[in-house]
Formats: structure tokens, sequence, C-alpha cells
């Protein structure tokens, strides 16, 4: 069984993973997005992560809350095509 993710979703699972406990801030720089973006680039794929039991939420206080995975190991998952990872794929190519 695979949990199917968009480009983004996968991204941002996989950075989680890597550098967690991350803040959205932080998960949208290493994505390579605009500072004052950042978070906002990636609030609707950690919402949706978090809706699967993927990726949990860590709240240091009101203000720091950081997300990471709820296990050591990722589940098997595969990439749906969707516009909005198509999108992204585009905007990566094109920066290159």
């Amino acid at each position: 069984m695979f949990v199917e993710l968009s480009t983004l979703q996968a991204q941002v699972l996989v950075t989680i993973r890597r550098f967690g406990p991350i803040t959205p801030s932080h998960i949208g720089l290493r994505l390579d997005f605009e500072f004052e973006k950042a978070s906002a680039h990636v609030t609707r794929p950690l919402k949706h992560l978090v809706t699967l039991g993927l990726v949990e939420r860590v709240a240091v206080n009101k203000r720091v809350v950081s997300y990471q995975t709820t296990s050591t190991i990722l589940p098997p998952f595969r990439i749906k095509k969707d516009e909005e990872g198509l999108k992204y794929q585009r905007l990566i190519h094109e920066n290159q």
C-alpha cells in the first residue's frame, strides 16, 4: 500500500525527516522559497501530512511550532501527478 503525495508534499515530508523537528519557515527556506513567503508555501502540504498521520506538530511555546515525522521510517509513497506538483517542478526548472 502506498501513500499518494504531491511533489511538494513529498519534498516537505523528506525535509522534515532529514532536518526535523523544523519550523515551517525553515522547511520553506530549505526548499528554496523566498524568506517572506517560505512558511506560506508549505502550510497546506503540512496540514495534509498531519491529517495523514505522517507528521506531528510540536509546540515549543505559543509562538514557535515545529514539525517532526511520527516515525523514523517513512512509509512507501508515490508522487501523484497533479497541477500543484507540475507548477513546482516548472518553477524549480526555471530557476536553475
